[in-house]
């Protein structure tokens, strides 16, 4: 290991043994949590409101408890939590008496209290927490992927026949990141856990428990006990070479776990065929009791028939594997399976045609398949369906294979199928989707799915009818849980009037609805976080409907009404991207025949009353150059403009030499929020301009005379990723208005 001269070797360790062995010249003893830390971190995790606190039996022994901990964070809230479950005095009594004797004072103190939490631990807990052993690591644990590997091994149990057991495995992840068995949990846009990590003692655990029944076999690995259940792999990267199975393995015939845990790709080198059958074939003869079979990107090219023969198999996981063209019709005769992942299979062209037969499965992925272009009829049947994050509607289905996979949670992505702007009468024309289709996908029944996309494609239809394009997404109406909506490559002039009633939705994504030109309105949604509009050329106004200012009879901004209806009271985000006709957030009263002058200065006075975003954050306008009017931003940390396209100017200057530079015609973008050290980023005809330096206050137009951003606050910066050319010179700031 080299180093420059000066370099130190920082070394971490939990026993000062491996300190002293190593012979470092210093040693830094990191000390616990002081005696009042400790106290307020086990109240928080052991008493569930504040007047139990005035028990002073429990109190007492909740004292001598953190006593015992040694002021490590981990040790006192494992016990917090618990004891959190325990309500009574006689319990914790006990608690004191007979189990913390178990726990000898000495160095290596926190193994041997988490150990004694596992064992408080109710059986089905037990054996979930012990299955996570042969994840390594610091790994990032994909809570559903957990879940769905917890349901094929039936460690969830159903109290009642109405209870799923995905939402049963989610409160057991729940309650071992509560007795913080999980930590470092990580949040979706919609508040969803979808992953978290275990701490290193925790995963000691796990392995110590699990040990008689689970094994995670490397190059060290020289046999594998003849009780072992699961197997999960940890060899170095294939990239250069084939995947083999382990030679230890092949005398486990007892294996129901065949998993590979760790992250990224793994071998990019393809199987010849007769290779690809000899590892399949060696599986098939060797693991018949196979649960969970893991074969992700390993790069294999083909599934043979012979995969049906696991009878047992409940989790097939073969997504990455780019070379995938097709699955046999085999694979349907797994009568057990829940769980199939394709995810990524970038070339597989079709799913098995009987797939009708797979009455058990609950989660199809198939994400990332782009060469998937049409869904096998019969889909629908598979009324178990919980995941399905994509429907292609092809020559095969239609829309109504959804009418009775209500189940379905998440994502979903319709994608609806698409024609060739040439009408090449060779190409065979797509059957278009109808009206009754639609309204047979029953997609208001579907109260469980969070995110909702439509892709119509960049083509349209040969006999494209703007109309009854209408009326279908109108019949797609979805249920108001929804809390993302998607639309891309919508042709049709007036988007659906369902979308005025989603008022959960957190975010909106619109992209290349060219022919639309009214949208709805989006300001008083109590919940949307996220707005963003890209490629809607027709467009001219985001709210075409008013004014916008607060004297305006019209606008829904009037003094009556301000104090009880907020202007996008949660937006955090804003994107505005290739909206070439856009001019203004609001149409403005001014007409067309009045002097220019007389109506810049209406114009500015109304700008200065319009509503402002109270809640916003970052800001990203790109390439609107008709756009002369935003509303106010005052607590913006992040400002994006791009104009690297031809644009209209409505200033031009000359930089000495002949050459001349563009001013974009926006005004009023922002205040002076950016005095707090949020960011600002203006990219020009190649030029970015960025918080941090100086700039001459000659390149700021007349209208940022109210403007309190200082030269300290603003700099140039070249942005040397722009592929379009720059205009020689000092470059000139686009016309903004950091309105006070």
């Amino acid at each position: 290991m080299g180093g420059a001269r000066g370099s130190k070797v920082l070394i971490t360790t939990r026993t000062k043994l491996v300190a002293t062995v190593s012979g470092a010249n210093s040693l830094y003893p990191l000390e616990g949590l002081s005696k009042k830390e400790s106290w307020s971190l086990f109240k928080q995790m052991a008493f569930k409101e504040e007047n139990e606190l005035q028990n002073a039996c429990r109190v007492e022994i909740g004292k001598e408890i953190v006593k015992k901990c040694a002021g490590v964070p981990l040790a006192i809230r494992v016990l917090g939590s618990l004891l959190y479950s325990r309500d009574t005095k006689e319990e914790w009594l006990s608690f004191r008496n007979k189990d913390m004797p178990k726990i000898a004072q000495d160095e290596n103190i926190v193994l041997p209290i988490l150990k004694l939490s596992y064992d408080h631990f109710p059986w089905h807990l037990k054996q979930c927490f012990a299955f996570c052993c042969f994840y390594l690591k610091d790994h990032v644990i994909d809570k559903q992927q957990l879940i769905q590997l917890w349901c094929a091994h039936r460690f969830i149990g159903l109290s009642n026949e109405n209870q799923e057991m995905e939402d049963v495995g989610d409160l057991y992840f729940i309650e071992l990141l509560r007795r913080s068995f999980f930590q470092d949990e990580r949040i979706d846009e919609f508040g969803n856990i979808i992953s978290c990590k275990m701490h290193d003692l925790i995963h000691d655990v796990a392995v110590l428990v699990a040990k008689s029944e689970s094994l995670m076999v490397n190059l060290s690995t020289k046999e594998v006990p003849p009780r072992i259940h699961h197997v999960s792999i940890d060899l170095p990267s294939l990239n250069d070479r084939p995947w083999e199975i382990p030679a230890p393995l092949l005398g486990a015939i007892g294996i129901r776990t065949f998993f590979w845990p760790a992250q990224g790709y793994y071998s990019t080198v393809s199987y010849d065929v007769e290779r690809e059958n000899s590892v399949y074939a060696k599986i098939v003869s060797t693991f018949k009791r196979l649960r969970v079979l893991d074969l992700h990107k390993l790069g294999f090219q083909t599934v043979p028939s012979c995969i049906s023969k696991l009878t047992h198999l409940r989790y097939l996981d073969l997504s990455g594997n780019s070379g995938i063209k097709t699955l046999p019709n085999s694979i349907t005769e797994l009568p057990n399976l829940q769980t199939l992942k394709l995810s990524h299979c970038e070339s597989l062209e079709r799913l098995p045609r009987e797939i009708r037969k797979l009455v058990r499965l609950r989660h199809l992925e198939i994400d990332g398949c782009h060469g998937l272009s049409d869904m096998p009829r019969g889909l629908g049947e598979l009324t178990c369906l919980r995941t399905l994050k994509e429907f292609k509607v092809g020559p095969s289905n239609r829309l109504s294979e959804l009418k009775d996979l209500n189940n379905l949670r998440g994502k979903l992505l319709i994608e609806l199928p698409r024609m060739d702007l040439r009408r090449d009468q060779s190409i065979e024309v797509p059957r278009r989707p109808r009206l009754k289709e639609a309204e047979e996908a029953n997609l208001k029944e579907k109260q469980h799915l969070q995110s909702l996309r439509f892709d119509f494609g960049n083509f349209i239809y040969i006999d494209d009818d703007d109309g009854e394009l209408k009326s279908v997404l109108e019949a797609l109406r979805p249920h108001t849980n929804l809390k993302m909506l998607e639309i891309t490559g919508y042709r049709g002039v007036r988007l659906p009037t369902w979308m005025s009633f989603l008022l959960n939705l957190v975010q909106i994504y619109l992209h290349n609805c060219n022919g639309c030109k009214n949208l709805p309105k989006f300001e008083q949604r109590p919940c949307l976080q996220s707005l963003r509009l890209v490629d809607l050329d027709s467009v001219e106004y985001i709210d075409d409907n008013s004014c916008g200012g607060v004297n305006d009879e019209s606008s829904s901004f009037s003094p009556s009404s301000s104090t009880t209806t907020a202007f996008f009271p949660s937006l955090k985000y804003l994107q505005l991207k290739d909206i070439s006709n856009l001019k203004g957030w609001w149409r403005s009263k001014l007409g067309e025949d009045e002097e220019q002058s007389t109506a810049n200065n209406q114009e500015e006075q109304q700008l200065l009353s319009h509503p402002s975003f109270p809640c916003l954050v970052e800001s990203n306008i790109s390439y609107c150059p008709q756009l002369t009017s935003m509303p106010l931003q005052p607590t913006v940390v992040k400002l994006i403009f791009q104009s690297q396209r031809e644009v209209r100017p409505t200033a031009v200057t000359d930089d000495g030499k002949g050459n001349p530079n563009y001013c974009c015609n926006l005004i009023f973008f922002t205040h002076s929020s950016f005095q707090l050290g949020g960011t600002v980023n203006i990219f020009h005809w190649g030029s970015s301009y960025s918080a941090g330096g100086g700039i001459p206050t000659s390149h700021f137009s007349t209208k940022t005379r109210d403007c309190r951003v200082s030269k300290t606050n603003l700099s140039v910066q070249r942005d040397e990723a722009s592929h379009h050319p720059h205009v020689p010179g000092d470059p000139v700031l686009p016309r903004v208005g950091f309105v006070r």
